[in-house]
């Protein structure tokens, strides 16, 4: 994936990874001229925010991608996200917390914009 980062910086193009492809202290496979390029931002839901929406969560996990299953249990997905959240404040990167809505116009300019 570092590879494909790289070359996608050198090319002057755009690319959106998923955060399961991106280690959280990613700063470490990146020399300072790639790192300036790399806007790092995890989104991560609050527990509340996932007891509150599970179900549409789950109703829009397959929005990007063709999943073959999807039973990601609730408590699994609470886990998944607070351990997100310690790891993105151990290794200091960037990070949204979605807690009680999640406004995408209100946070396009934090995901998108140098």
């Amino acid at each position: 994936m570092r590879e494909i980062i790289k070359t996608a910086i050198e090319n002057k193009q755009n690319l959106i990874v998923e955060g399961c492809y991106i280690s959280f202290n990613y700063q470490n496979d990146f020399t300072k001229e790639y790192f300036d390029s790399i806007k790092y931002i995890c989104l991560i839901f609050s527990e509340s925010y996932i007891r509150n929406n599970y179900e549409i969560i789950m109703r829009n996990a397959k929005a990007i991608e063709n999943r073959l299953e999807d039973d990601y249990d609730i408590e699994l997905m609470i886990a998944d996200n607070r351990r997100s959240l310690n790891d993105c404040k151990e290794n200091e990167c960037s990070y949204i917390l979605i807690d009680k809505e999640y406004n995408f116009d209100e946070n396009i300019e934090t995901l998108f914009v140098q």
